[in-house]
């Protein structure tokens, strides 16, 4: 068997036997960092657990699609803090997995935009009969300091060319520019059509369907169960006998 799969034991498990098939768990936490070591939180002075990166999970789940003896992924996702980039790199490698005939079951507490996305490539995506649904659109934040920087008599002189140069109106304007705010629209529709696509995609919803559904923002577990945004509404006990049961 792949040494990959094996490698990083505090967050990723390995669970097989002489009488039962493999599968590969993670219970993903917290932020995770693209590679080397997040920064240290003061309140995990005491734990001496080496912390994963996004590095480690795709190097893993690498190797789960290429070793036969792993029949299914697992993938606890409710705590995890991953970029949008990450996200949508896990999920190609899912629809990977799924291609060569291997489950992808994912657990989470918390339905947003981003577990939607990552279990869109699952063929079992499992949400907590309580679960927290917030299902919004995009935005951005910009923080401008002109003010600041008046006061203190500070000027800045920025130069330049185009009016799409917005890098530094945050030094000279007191808010965005209607070119800044233009392209800030832009990027964030386009953003947000792919997003909506590749959702309904995953769930074989239309286009309209997944819209009219983050239109409504805040739903109940049982209306996005019924809206096919999720396979199942278990509790997480219930989640981990289903899957024993299922491979041994």
């Amino acid at each position: 068997m792949n040494t990959y799969l094996l490698k990083f034991v505090t967050a990723i498990a390995l669970c097989s036997s002489a009488l039962a098939d493999t599968i590969a768990v993670y219970d993903l936490e917290g932020p995770i960092s693209e590679g080397g070591q997040p920064p240290m939180n003061i309140l995990d002075l005491g734990s001496a657990a080496k912390s994963f990166t996004h590095f480690d999970i795709v190097e893993s789940l690498n190797a789960a699609l290429t070793d036969e003896d792993v029949k299914a992924v697992v993938l606890d996702v409710d705590s995890a803090g991953m970029s949008l980039a990450q996200i949508q790199e896990l999920r190609k490698l899912l629809l990977k997995l799924r291609a060569a005939k291997k489950d992808v079951w994912i657990y989470t507490q918390t339905l947003n935009i981003q577990t939607s996305l990552l279990g869109s490539a699952a063929n079992h995506m499992t949400l907590l009969p309580e679960g927290n649904i917030m299902l919004s659109g995009l935005y951005s934040e910009s923080m401008y300091f002109k003010k600041m920087l008046d006061n203190v008599g500070v000027k800045v002189e920025v130069i330049h060319i185009g009016d799409f140069k917005s890098a530094g109106e945050s030094f000279y304007l007191d808010g965005p520019s209607e070119h800044s705010q233009k392209q800030s629209k832009v990027l964030l529709d386009s953003i947000y059509e792919q997003l909506i696509a590749q959702i309904a995609e995953g769930r074989k919803l239309s286009v309209e369907q997944v819209k009219s559904i983050m239109d409504k923002g805040i739903i109940t577990a049982e209306q996005a169960l019924e809206a096919k945004l999720v396979d199942h509404l278990e509790y997480r006990t219930d989640f981990i006998e289903k899957v024993r049961k299922k491979y041994g």
